[in-house]
């Protein structure tokens, strides 16, 4: 692999893990509920306990990116700064 390619890399990375970092902050904000509904729908299910399941995965989803994401996101930019002092 040349410079490039790992920078190429490292930034597709970076892309990645902000996305899930911005799922799980939409889903934590809205307490373990995906947005699979309508707001207004959202509005009266979000107390509903029949979605109780849903919001449980919701909240195990957030915690697990929030707990492995952060190291593999600060690796990917460790990574496009070392391709980026290398570049020539």
């Amino acid at each position: 692999m040349n410079i490039n390619e790992i920078s190429l890399f490292a930034l597709f990375g970076i892309i990645i893990t902000t996305f899930f970092f911005l799922l799980a902050l939409s889903i934590n904000r809205t307490n373990g509920l995906f947005f699979s509904r309508l707001p207004k729908q959202f509005l009266k299910d979000s107390n509903n306990p029949q979605y109780e399941l849903e919001r449980e995965f919701g909240k195990k989803f957030v915690a697990i990116v929030f707990k492995i994401f952060p190291p593999i996101f600060l690796g990917f930019v460790f990574i496009l700064i070392l391709s980026f002092l290398f570049h020539q």
